[in-house]
């Protein structure tokens, strides 16, 4: 089971979506990190502007000389200004002078910020930005912290002059936390996603599984020689089609099973029948019973069944070969009229039998062709044989040869009871007899046209018939004239 299509083709999918959602997962946290960080920096930095302006447009500085240089103090009323923005944005807010002395802050006298001055080299680097630029950076600012935070810092100008700095800074933690919960929450979804997803997916591949499930069960039956099985056919995809198609070759096999059965029947028939004759009166002769004036006309019998025998011995061998595809073509030229005008003397006795009105034979055109002149012998033969079998007695037959278009036309025609029209698409398979040949055809075993039809294919012709019951069958055949071997498709095989 684990080596199942079914278990391989869930797995495959599982994967797929568990790299899906591992690959979204990522990007989602990728892209919220970027953006809460982008966000939170310029946040951050607006109010370090605004709060900049806002201490330089209230004239919240005051500057006292002591001596060589002048020392600017800002009015305690400031610090509730500062709680404001730092409740709202969420961050600590504090203003230092130019030596990193902190002034205000908005947590109060007693914050941690009062213990220690700004690093020299920050306050360098905050102080180069004069120009109005903001500084920003995301660590422990220099060992002023003892934890990651993310600080925007900007000069506060006065007069042209710096005279000191606000800083803004806010705990990583909240990041964290914010990537956090940004992070459960699609893990939650996600699970509730994989899980629907992987509930679906189960069902439906098990769906696609079922017709190939269904088609092994069936060709295991078929193996057994049960074709009664029909796979159940849903939907109209790939996968019906394909259970269409296993059902057709249900009934294909089934049907040439039936065939084949009532081939061996009628074959073992026809082997039987002779040789019992002929083992039966070659006894006769042997042990005496059979006098000696009768001797030639039971000789004559057996020779008639051996003949027969060794027909049907040759049409296995053809039969054979062709299904091979050992039959090679043997292209000559000759006169298709004058190949039938033979055929029609061998069977002259027969025609006289049955007082037979023979039509068209006058009329035939001269057509030489580049053909197999065996098999083309064989294929008129056979069709003729048919026709002189099934006509009615005073019924006629009638010959058709022509040109057209490069090929050779060659059709025979005789009145008759017909053959149904159900049972025309059927008339060229292997081992098929008609229901109403069954009774005047009780020595064929149904390969004769099949092998017609093999050997006009051989050639690149083609065949077909038309038929009224109850009044005529028509059997219609085309060769090129030239052969090439270009036209030589392969034999199909049923």
């Amino acid at each position: 089971m684990s080596h199942s299509i079914f278990v391989r083709y869930f797995l495959m999918t599982t994967a797929i979506l568990l790299v899906c959602f591992i690959v979204l997962g990522v990007v989602v946290i990728y892209s919220f990190s970027n953006y809460w960080l982008n966000e939170k920096q310029e946040l951050m930095t607006e109010n370090a502007v605004s709060i900049s302006e806002l201490l330089v447009q209230g004239e919240y500085f005051q500057s006292v000389d002591i001596g060589i240089r002048t020392v600017y103090t800002i009015d305690p009323a400031m610090g509730a200004a500062l709680s404001l923005f730092s409740d709202s944005i969420g961050a600590d807010i504090f203003i230092t002078d130019n030596r990193g002395k902190v002034l205000i802050c908005s947590e109060g006298i007693n914050c941690k910020h009062f213990e220690q001055n700004i690093p020299t080299e920050i306050m360098h680097k905050v102080l180069e930005n004069s120009q109005g630029q903001t500084y920003y950076e995301i660590g422990t600012f220099d060992g002023f912290y003892d934890s990651q935070y993310y600080t925007a810092a900007t000069p506060i100008m006065l007069n042209g002059v710096t005279v000191a700095s606000i800083f803004v800074s806010s705990s990583a933690q909240n990041f964290e936390r914010s990537t956090l919960d940004v992070a459960k929450i699609f893990l939650i979804g996600s699970l509730a996603v994989l899980a629907f997803s992987f509930i679906i997916t189960y069902l439906v591949t098990y769906q696609m599984v079922k017709p190939l499930r269904q088609m092994a069960y069936a060709a295991h039956r078929f193996g057994e020689g049960d074709f009664s099985y029909k796979v159940k056919v849903k939907g109209k995809d790939e996968m019906a089609a394909l259970a269409h198609a296993f059902n057709s070759m249900a009934l294909s096999l089934s049907a040439s099973e039936s065939m084949r059965r009532s081939f061996v029947a009628n074959v073992s028939h026809e082997l039987k029948t002779p040789m019992t004759v002929i083992a039966g009166y070659i006894d006769g002769i042997l042990d005496g019973t059979i006098p000696k004036e009768k001797h030639e006309y039971y000789l004559q019998t057996v020779s008639d069944e051996v003949k027969r025998l060794s027909r049907l011995v040759r049409t296995m061998l053809d039969l054979s070969r062709l299904e091979a595809g050992e039959m090679k073509i043997n292209p000559v030229k000759f006169d298709l009229s004058e190949t039938v005008f033979r055929i029609m003397l061998s069977f002259e006795q027969r025609i006289e039998e049955k007082e037979i009105e023979i039509i068209g034979l006058d009329s035939i055109e001269h057509s030489t062709v580049c053909a197999d002149a065996d098999m083309i012998h064989q294929t008129v033969y056979n069709l003729m044989d048919n026709a002189i079998k099934f006509v009615n007695k005073n019924g006629y037959i009638e010959i058709k040869i022509h040109e057209e278009n490069g090929r050779v036309y060659c059709s025979i025609k005789n009145s008759g009871m017909g053959i149904p029209a159900n049972e025309l698409p059927h008339i060229f398979d292997r081992f098929y007899k008609t229901d109403k040949s069954r009774s005047l055809d009780k020595k064929g075993v149904g390969l004769g046209l099949y092998i017609v039809n093999m050997f006009i294919s051989l050639h690149g012709g083609q065949i077909y018939v038309s038929s009224v019951e109850e009044e005529y069958t028509c059997f219609e055949f085309w060769i090129p004239k030239e052969f090439t071997g270009a036209d030589k498709p392969l034999p199909p095989t049923r």
